[in-house]
Formats: C-alpha cells, sequence, structure tokens
C-alpha cells in the first residue's frame, strides 16, 4: 500500500473504500473513530498529548443521540482547538437511546475548518479503558504526529 500512497492521498483511498480503514504499510488507518455506547450518562475525559501549531490542529467529537455536555453547554457536537481549549477536558454524554460516539481530526486553515481531506487520517490505539489517536492532518505526506489525543469513556 506504500507504493499506492505516491499517487493517491488518504482522502482518496477512503473514499474507494466507502470510508472503511485501509492499510498503509503495517498500519491500519481510519477517517474516523466509532464507539457505540449504550443508553445512560458516560463520563469522557479527552487529554491532548501533542499537537503542531500551524496549521492549528482540533478534535471533532459527536453523538448521533443525546447530547455532549462541556462547559456549562449542552451540544450534540463539539470541537476542542489546539489554541483555546484546555490540554484536559472532561465532559458527559447523555443519551436515552443506544448511540454512536465520534471523534476525527480536525484543523484551521485561514479560519475555516478542514477535515477528511488530503491525507487526513488516524491511527487508533486501545490501551485499557483509554483510546488513543495519533491524527494526520491533510496537508502533506502522511505524519500522524499531527494532533495525538487520548479519550476515556466510563
Amino acid at each position: 500500500m506504500l507504493e499506492i500512497m505516491h499517487t493517491k492521498t488518504l482522502a482518496k483511498l477512503f473514499q474507494e473504500s466507502k470510508a472503511q480503514p485501509v492499510i498503509l504499510g503495517d498500519m491500519v488507518v481510519v477517517p474516523i473513530y466509532r464507539l457505540p455506547l449504550a443508553a445512560g450518562k458516560w463520563h469522557v475525559r479527552v487529554e491532548r498529548i501533542s499537537a503542531k501549531n500551524i496549521p492549528v490542529q482540533g478534535i471533532r467529537l459527536k453523538v448521533d443521540l443525546g447530547h455532549i455536555a462541556v462547559a456549562g453547554q449542552k451540544q450534540k457536537d463539539i470541537v476542542l482547538w489546539g489554541d483555546t481549549s484546555p490540554d484536559v477536558v472532561d465532559m458527559e454524554i447523555s443519551c436515552a437511546s443506544e448511540t454512536v460516539f465520534k471523534a476525527w481530526n480536525v484543523w484551521r486553515v485561514d479560519g475555516i475548518m478542514q477535515a477528511w481531506i488530503g491525507n487526513s487520517g488516524m491511527i487508533v490505539e486501545n490501551d485499557v479503558g483509554i483510546i488513543k489517536l495519533l491524527c494526520s492532518d491533510g496537508k502533506s505526506a502522511p505524519e500522524f504526529d499531527n494532533l495525538i489525543v487520548t479519550i476515556a469513556i466510563n
């Protein structure tokens, strides 16, 4: 697959795979992280381990049903930007029925949020109770250290 990457971006590979994971060398790369959640309340802690400054990196979080409560607000979808949010953010997901929690990397260019273009993608590492997302923005060749976050949900 590395040879293909010389001619095709991750965005093109995800388009061809219908947003399914793709293999890049010995790595599995996804465009979006999805986690089914049962009905109820879930505590979520997002920790930014590292992020490059240019372009500004962010992590977008969304639930299909229910809402995310953070900083006194209830939203279906939020973005934690590297230049405006704390390194550690606690929030709560409330859902009356099963939902899907989603996370993906975003970045800003000239004030405009970008996602899922160029070589944007993530490597997902699962540890006991903690998900680590190693994100590549779409600006250059795949570099899975543009944004690194951990997400704990319990």
